[in-house]
């Protein structure tokens, strides 16, 4: 018990390292699947033993899910074979493989975050452990800032991340795989968490916590965490005049936006100037993303009925790309037969429709539903606010970001479906 304990902690406090230095290349490394692995191990072991293994009807229908979209990505893989090694030279069962290890990331994270409550009986000591998780990665956040990504912290950043920038690069990265990353972390639990504990025990050192956070956040400059954020702030602030009707959280929402716009006040240009470039299609992140866009929607159409398989859409790259497009140097590298960059689609419910056709929209939909439905049995106002909101970032995120074996979205899923069903008055 006392180990899986320890387990546990180790697997929260290694969840912010998603680019981890495993000796392989890709976006998403998560550390957290080591001990992870080891927690859902040990379960296993106990199960043989004493036949005793915690397996609940949410857990069991999220395996189907996966176990579902893995058999129709091989069925595809099969299907399609001939036609994906004359596209690309990474093989499909390759990127089949990848899938598998992320479903797995996937269902052990929920696993554990709908058992942490066993080992943690605290709520708030739980959401205090996750925040110290990300303690390090604020710190060399501030120094990032301090020296202007010196050379130095690119060395200190590889032993806890496979993707570099150059020195004196203008956005910050934290600890995680690259800006967008980072924002997203920050808007969907950093933040969100700090609020709540804010709230729970009205402490100067979480009101310190948050105005660096929201310092960080503004000097990560990413579009998509700004648009999340303004979004998110408002429903905050909505949901706290309605429901709330607590001066705090009001202040504290208020606060908070403030601090935001005077944040964008001051780095206007930048903001600005993304922007402008995101609506002429001349910034490189968001041009990558919407042509990936356009790849998922020309599958679902050519096939709506069981998509082409998980991590396969890359495949139909060249085919569908227009081909004024390829003067980009990204997009031209992808669409190369002997580049082993590979052109994912950078949303999940792209990926989930492209992937499996129109039953995706069906499970995407159901998932949703029954997130919504999980979180409105809450009977505490802060924890619902709480999830509420990692809810919502985490949903907009999810346009543009995929979050298919990204292990703390699916812990707080986990520790979600768990905490809905307690007595939660007290937390």
């Amino acid at each position: 018990m006392k180990f899986k304990k320890l387990l546990l902690i180790s697997f929260i406090l290694s969840l912010p390292y998603n680019n981890f230095p495993y000796g392989i290349g890709g976006t998403l490394t998560p550390l957290a699947l080591i001990p992870g692995s080891v927690f859902i191990f040990l379960s296993f072991v106990n199960f043989c033993l004493r036949g005793v293994f915690k397996f609940n009807k949410n857990l069991l229908l999220l395996v189907v899910v996966f176990v579902y979209f893995i058999i129709i990505t091989i069925f595809n893989d099969i299907r399609f074979y001939e036609y994906f090694v004359k596209q690309k030279i990474v093989s499909p069962w390759f990127r089949t493989f990848q899938f598998i290890i992320y479903s797995l990331i996937s269902i052990i994270s929920f696993y554990i975050g709908y058992r942490a409550l066993q080992y943690i009986r605290s709520f708030n000591k739980l959401i205090k452990i996750i925040l110290y998780a990300y303690i390090p990665s604020l710190v060399f956040g501030i120094l990032e800032i301090i020296t202007n990504n010196h050379s130095i912290l690119n060395l200190i950043r590889k032993f806890f991340a496979s993707t570099q920038f150059p020195d004196g690069y203008y956005r910050i990265y934290l600890l995680t795989t690259e800006p967008s990353w980072a924002g997203f972390d920050m808007i969907s639990y950093v933040i969100p968490i700090t609020m709540y504990l804010l709230l729970k025990e009205r402490s100067k050192i979480y009101l310190v916590l948050l105005i660096i956070e929201l310092v960080i956040f503004l000097e990560i400059k990413s579009l998509l965490a700004a648009i999340v954020f303004a979004i998110l702030f408002v429903a905050y602030f909505l949901v706290s005049i309605i429901y709330e009707k607590k001066v705090l959280s009001l202040l504290i929402a208020f606060f908070t936006i403030v601090i935001f716009l005077i944040g964008l006040h001051i780095f206007r240009d930048i903001y600005w100037d993304r922007f402008q470039d995101f609506l002429q299609g001349n910034d490189s992140s968001a041009l990558t993303r919407t042509v990936t866009y356009i790849i998922a929607v020309k599958i679902l159409i050519n096939e709506p009925m069981i998509g082409v398989g998980f991590r396969n859409s890359g495949y139909f790259y060249t085919e569908y790309i227009n081909p004024l497009l390829l003067s980009h140097p990204l997009i031209r590298d992808w669409a190369d037969f002997w580049s082993k960059r590979f052109p994912d689609i950078k949303s999940t419910m792209f990926e989930i429709v492209a992937s499996v056709g129109v039953q995706g929209i069906v499970f995407f939909t159901f998932f949703l539903t029954s997130i919504i439905k999980k979180i409105l049995f809450i009977k505490d106002r802060e924890a619902l606010l709480l999830f509420l909101m990692i809810f919502l970032a985490s949903f907009i995120g999810s346009f543009s970001l995929n979050l298919i074996g990204y292990p703390i979205f699916w812990f707080f899923i986990g520790l979600l479906y768990k905490f809905s069903g307690k007595r939660n008055k007290d937390v």
